[in-house]
């Protein structure tokens, strides 16, 4: 979180955290390009970030809105297909 934030003023959450690492040690002198997708907002683990950063990442209005509403979970096998399958039907109801 701290390298990232050090290098490029981007906050990260600390699931992400492992990612960049990773990225810095396998990744980062290869010419080809690499995508690092966050998983979360870095104010979701605000306790995280500011032992990271001393600082507060700061709530986007529409993460407050989406962190006031009911959580909701879908269990679906460890298979792409399977992944592929759950996210169809949730947006086909």
């Amino acid at each position: 979180i701290r390298d990232c934030y050090a290098k490029h003023q981007q906050m990260m959450c600390p699931h992400t955290a492992p990612a960049w690492h990773a990225y810095q040690e396998i990744c980062s002198t290869s010419e080809k390009p690499w995508l690092l997708a966050a998983t979360a907002h870095p104010a979701k683990f605000p306790e995280a970030v500011q032992s990271a950063l001393k600082k507060n990442a700061g709530v986007p209005e529409q993460l407050r809105v989406q962190l006031q509403q009911p959580s909701q979970a879908q269990a679906c096998e460890a298979s792409l297909s399977d992944l592929y399958e759950s996210v169809r039907r949730y947006f086909s109801a």
